[in-house]
């Protein structure tokens, strides 16, 4: 490529291709050799098999230590096998983890954890997960929801007209955010005393957890080549383009 970009500089006429060819060069050494979703840091994903499909969530083990470790150990259960997500506001956020088809409450096995939404310092942005609880800031046990909107920044630690605790995030969807659309977008009722609920099931049928450093680990983390990402590829495609009809109209001028 470099001897390729060389030659044209021999050429006035082609300077402007060369131009373009070199911001795509330049695109392609910068841009992330893997694909944007996936793990960081080492944290451990959880795999949420549901009747309307997977989401995969990246948990912020480092930041909300004891939230994850809560969360982990209820998924490791079994816990959350065969539950719903019982309460889904539609651009807010859809909440599961407690209940059975039916709204029968299952039985927690754990006591309550401290609330660790400051400690996390992670905001309640669309794709994050957090702990649910009840008006008691260290009352979160099993269940958790995940934001729909862009910014539910009123369940946040630090909103100015919160209770100075707010809802601990511990994690955020690194795929099957259109599952979680598909979700937020089911038509919901009254049952058994409660609001927001599906009137179709959504089943969770199992919640799974993998670590990076896991033998033979092939969810998310696993990389895919940079020339398979439809960013790139779009990019790509669109420098081309731009050098194409750079060249038509230094062909065109040419002619006049």
């Amino acid at each position: 490529m470099i001897t390729f970009l060389t030659s044209l500089s021999h050429n006035p006429n082609m300077k402007p291709i060369r131009s373009v060819l070199c911001c795509c060069v330049i695109v392609m050494l910068l841009f992330p050799l893997t694909t944007v979703e996936g793990t960081s840091n080492g944290n451990p994903t959880a795999t949420i098999e549901t009747n309307k499909g997977t989401i995969v969530i990246e948990l912020y083990e480092d930041d909300a230590p004891e939230t994850v470790e809560n969360f982990i150990r209820y998924a490791e259960d079994g816990f959350y096998n065969g539950l719903i997500f019982h309460r889904v506001i539609e651009g807010f956020m859809i909440q599961g983890g407690g209940f059975y088809p039916g709204i029968d409450m299952k039985e927690t096995t754990y006591p309550p954890i401290p609330n660790e939404a400051s400690d996390s310092g992670h905001r309640n942005r669309r794709g994050t997960i957090a702990m649910a609880r009840t008006e008691e800031p260290h009352s979160a046990t099993s269940q958790f929801f995940i934001n729909h909107a862009e910014h539910n920044e009123f369940l946040d630690w630090d909103y100015p007209e919160g209770d100075g605790w707010g809802y601990c995030v511990f994690g955020r969807v690194t795929s099957g955010m259109s599952v979680v659309d598909q979700i937020d977008s089911v038509e919901t009722t009254s049952m058994g005393g409660y609001e927001n609920v599906p009137v179709e099931d959504v089943i969770i049928q199992e919640v799974s957890i993998s670590y990076l450093d896991d033998p033979g680990d092939t969810d998310v983390n696993d990389s895919e080549p940079f020339y398979k990402n439809i960013l790139f590829l779009q990019i790509i495609i669109s420098v081309i383009a731009a050098a194409v009809i750079i060249l038509i109209l230094r062909h065109r001028e040419q002619k006049e």
